[in-house]
């Protein structure tokens, strides 16, 4: 096999000065001067949907659970800069079996949650997300609160 044993003739392997072969790949410019595997000096402009943003926003605080008319809550917090929504999670264990009761949210500071029963606790945390090119980004899970 010729390409095997290093013939400078066979298809694909020839090199011209000033550029090298890599595997699977055809002939790249070398850098000039800068180390092997060091960036080059091109960059590339910041994406406008990305600017700004950074990978995970701040947790939101919650300011107040509060029961309304035995049978809803009212929860509270304070809006976290850059968010582009909330995600509420509701439970009646203070550390398991939490359940998203709502996502969404963006540019509000307050949910009702609907159709609790009089005589039971629950527990509420709340956490802020990004989007940016499709993907979430979420912060940590606020503490919890007791109604």
């Amino acid at each position: 096999d010729s390409a095997a044993s290093g013939d400078a003739s066979a298809p694909g392997t020839s090199t011209t000065p000033g550029t090298s072969v890599t595997p699977d790949s055809s002939a790249v410019p070398e850098l000039g001067g800068s180390a092997a595997g060091a960036p080059d000096a091109v960059t590339q402009g910041a994406d406008p949907q990305t600017e700004g943003k950074t990978a995970k926003p701040k947790t939101p605080k919650l300011t107040s659970v509060k029961r309304k008319a035995g049978t809803k809550a009212v929860i509270k917090w304070k809006k976290t800069a850059g968010a582009d929504g909330y995600e509420i999670q509701m439970s009646t264990s203070k550390n398991k079996g939490f359940k998203k009761i709502k996502k969404g949210l963006a540019g509000k500071n307050s949910f009702t949650k609907k159709g609790l029963s009089r005589n039971k606790n629950y527990y509420f945390r709340i956490r802020s997300y990004r989007k940016v090119n499709g993907k979430y980004s979420y912060s940590a899970w606020s503490k919890v609160k007791k109604i």
